[in-house]
């Protein structure tokens, strides 16, 4: 599962302190926000769609959850619904992740978020996340990385879109 980012963390956490939500259901809360977010990840739904938050319900239900939990889960997707500023914020898609920490939330700061120009930056965060997803461990994922790394500086930073099956013999061979 993806971590939600630490900026959007912080903010969902002011909205729970600002809610009417009782403290002892803020780590349920935080949990269903990084669920619907997963979801919205892996199933390329807006995360700022109320569409997405029907298609959640009804995946949990499809999940044998009870009431109390669809309805939790329903809350705490609401009320990041309500941080969200719609002035200033487009809903996008899940393609375009870390979706949730480029959203606006109401009487914030706006986040920083480095763009990533490069498509081998862009190509190695993929893959990242492809990692975590499915919950490799950490060495698999440093391996990974380092190959990915490596395949990048033999193939002289050409874009990754543009290699060839050659180029893959090529980098293979050169490492016996």
């Amino acid at each position: 599962m993806l971590k939600t980012p630490p900026a959007l963390a912080k903010k969902y956490d002011r909205l729970l302190i600002n809610s009417d939500i009782p403290p002892d259901d803020y780590y349920a809360c935080r949990k269903w926000l990084r669920f619907y977010l997963d979801f919205c990840k892996k199933y390329e739904h807006g995360y700022a769609d109320n569409k997405s938050l029907i298609l959640f319900v009804e995946k949990l239900n499809s999940k044998n959850q009870n009431s109390f939990q669809k309805n939790q889960a329903q809350s705490a997707v609401n009320l990041y619904y309500s941080g969200i500023d719609k002035k200033t914020s487009v809903p996008i898609s899940a393609k375009e992740y870390p979706a949730p920490a480029d959203l606006v939330m109401e009487g914030s700061d706006s986040i920083d978020i480095a763009e990533e120009n490069n498509p081998w930056d862009v190509s190695i965060n993929k893959l990242k996340n492809k990692i975590l997803t499915r919950h490799y461990s950490k060495k698999t994922l440093k391996a990974y990385s380092l190959w990915a790394e490596k395949l990048r500086y033999f193939a002289k930073d050409k874009e990754p879109d543009t290699l060839t099956i050659d180029d893959a013999k090529d980098f293979l061979t050169f490492f016996r």
